[in-house]
């Protein structure tokens, strides 16, 4: 957060008070924001280590230092605050993805064929030799009669 707001327009940002971390607060409220757009696209864990959302988490604490008493924020803070909010707008939305971060399983779009079978009754199933990645640790409701060869199958 100094790199963006310089150390002295830092220091007289939090002057305000003896406590030695005073932007304690700050970094939960950027971590919060942070979270409240990516948590159910991306681990913890992995967005802990990424340099994309560690920026933007600054981008967000160096905003809300600067608004802290008041104070409206410098214009370079103020438009990379913008274009941040925006991104995250944007990944939230799945028009956008983190650069660094590979997405959760569950929320990574997949493909399933589908098609017509008659046997025992009409209805929609799953292709799984035709729909697109390996199944690995995904759940896919497949067919139970699939499974077995005993019956005609007539493709519609």
């Amino acid at each position: 957060m100094k790199n963006l707001l310089s150390t002295a327009g830092y220091n007289l940002r939090v002057d305000d008070t003896d406590i030695p971390d005073a932007d304690g607060d700050i970094h939960d409220i950027a971590a919060s924001e942070i979270d409240s757009y990516l948590l159910l696209l991306y681990t913890p864990t992995l967005m802990a280590g990424s340099r994309w959302v560690f920026r933007a988490a600054n981008v967000i604490a160096a905003m809300e230092l600067c608004q802290r008493r008041g104070n409206p924020a410098p214009i370079g803070i103020a438009n990379k605050y913008e274009r941040v909010m925006a991104d995250l707008e944007a990944i939230y939305q799945g028009k956008k993805k983190v650069p660094d971060l590979p997405m959760r399983k569950n929320t990574a779009p997949t493909m399933s064929n589908v098609r017509v079978i008659l046997r025992p009754h009409p209805r929609t199933v799953v292709e799984p030799k035709r729909s697109t990645g390996e199944v690995g640790d995904y759940r896919r409701e497949s067919d139970p009669i699939n499974t077995h060869t005993n019956y005609l199958d007539f493709v519609i």
